[in-house]
């Protein structure tokens, strides 16, 4: 049987072609937590990825306030007053559009609450007691987690919320302020009389709202800079047409057998830390990712125990520059192509973002697992090997694997069409953003796949893809950090 299977022959094809199917629906099982693998008899005492509820929202919470009731008082002669009545006409724009968009019906999902992390459920209590909404179900959900697990802090909160006339004693405050930081100075600002109010309070509000103009700015340049240059492309196209340099192999056995074998590693990988948080109590740490990330290159060596040499595996998937001039134009037109793809992916995104809402889901269930950390990074080491990992190493790993292996294989057995289109969904499917990110996913997976087709290799293809990369984490920085 050893010899059977052994060089390029078609039962070694069959079995590979096989092993990549079960290795792909695994990953994909494991990304989006369709099965638990981690919560199997874990050792007592041992430390668990959580269940709870992301508190995510409770960041965005705090910055779309800081911006909202930052602008309420640029436009109302310095006054964050909010009786509608007594504001000007672009404080009631902003106030209304705010509300309209945050706690309308339609903007809330039946038992959203439920979803909830516990400071994001805070956070949405304190801004209906800001704004003087009613609080609907979010201050009974609160109540319902505090009799599970009471908080003093949560106590607090539904005590003085139902008696308004509750005056806060110092012990209080300071609860408040330290459990709750900026959303506890501002139930403060509404609810206490006293002048004991962290002073940085309004100025936090100025800087939300700075960092408001200074973004809107930003994306008003990105946009009209997305719109031309994705117009003279398209221009460009119609007039010459652009040329492609793929050129399919004859033989690309080998290709499936690198990708299946980094599949195999990454998804094992994946399993082992898990199982070594939950039975030897280690701490989830992006270190323990490293190794594993940076090791399933070892998948591009695994045609050498064919015979094969390693130049020609390199050249295979795609790792060639063909000349200086040729890679010094991919580096410099690339970054405008990214921006330039924004046009059309920011409508089909505003489209997909309309249908989820009338379907009521939740659009944040569609978030990288990464994000959370990131705003949540201790230190700048922790930033920067995050920003190592996602615009070095995963554009480098994946652009090789995906674009590389996986396309260069079904491109010999199919058109550039269909090679695009499934090479993209694989590449959506395999990542943790489950189900509401594959739309999105996909869309970027068939600009990396355009792009190898277009210019042959895979230059193009990793910078658009750090682009990408670097581009969603600076957002995210500017918004939670």
């Amino acid at each position: 049987m050893a010899a059977s299977i052994s060089g390029n022959s078609p039962l070694r094809n069959i079995v590979f072609y096989i092993l990549t199917v079960l290795t792909l629906l695994l990953t994909i099982v494991n990304a989006w937590g369709v099965l638990d693998f981690i919560n199997i008899s874990p050792k007592k005492g041992s430390s668990q990825i959580s269940k709870e509820p992301s508190d995510m929202d409770a960041q965005l919470l705090e910055k779309q306030a800081k911006i909202v009731i930052g602008g309420i008082k640029f436009f109302n002669k310095n006054s964050i007053n909010q009786d509608p009545t007594q504001m000007k006409g672009m404080a009631n724009l902003i106030r209304s559009q705010y509300l309209e968009g945050l706690f309308s019906k339609e903007a809330l999902p039946e038992g959203i609450f439920s979803k909830m992390g516990r400071a994001s459920l805070r956070s949405r209590v304190v801004l209906r007691n800001w704004f003087d909404i009613d609080q609907g179900t979010a201050l009974e959900e609160l109540k319902l987690r505090q009799a599970k697990n009471a908080e003093p802090v949560d106590q607090l909160l539904i005590e003085s919320i139902q008696n308004s006339n509750k005056t806060f004693s110092e012990e209080e405050r300071k609860l408040l302020q330290e459990k709750m930081k900026w959303m506890g100075n501002l139930y403060l600002q509404k609810n206490s009389k006293a002048e004991n109010i962290d002073p940085e309070f309004e100025n936090s509000l100025n800087k939300g709202f700075t960092k408001f103009v200074i973004g809107a700015v930003f994306l008003t340049i990105f946009a009209l800079s997305s719109v031309s240059i994705f117009s003279i492309s398209v221009f460009q196209y119609l007039r010459d047409k652009f040329n492609t340099r793929f050129v399919p192999l004859n033989s690309s056995a080998h290709l499936l057998e690198i990708f299946c074998v980094y599949m195999a590693i990454m998804l094992s990988g994946s399993l082992i830390v898990k199982l070594l948080v939950v039975h030897l109590g280690l701490k989830p740490d992006l270190k323990i990712q490293v190794p594993i990330i940076v090791g399933s290159l070892l998948a591009l060596l695994f045609p050498l125990l064919s015979g094969m040499d390693f130049k020609t595996i390199r050249e295979d998937v795609g790792l060639t520059l063909d000349g200086w001039g040729r890679a010094l134009r991919d580096i410099t037109t690339t970054p405008l192509l990214y921006v330039g793809i924004w046009t059309p992916f920011f409508i089909v995104l505003l489209i997909y973002a309309s249908i989820l809402s009338a379907l009521k889901l939740d659009v944040s269930q569609g978030g990288h697992p990464i994000v959370p950390i990131l705003t949540q990074a201790p230190d700048n080491f922790k930033i920067a090997l995050i920003f190592f990992l996602a615009v070095v190493c995963a554009p480098i790993i994946e652009e090789i694997m995906f674009r590389g292996a996986l396309y260069g294989w079904l491109r010999t057995r199919s058109s550039a069409a269909a090679s695009i289109i499934i090479s993209s969904l694989i590449f959506a499917a395999v990542h943790p953003q489950g189900p509401i990110g594959m739309v999105p996913l996909t869309m970027i997976g068939m600009f990396l796949a355009v792009l190898r087709e277009w210019r042959g290799g895979l230059l193009a293809p990793m910078i658009a893809h750090a682009c990408v990369n670097c581009g969603t984490l600076v957002m995210v920085m500017f918004i939670f950090r």
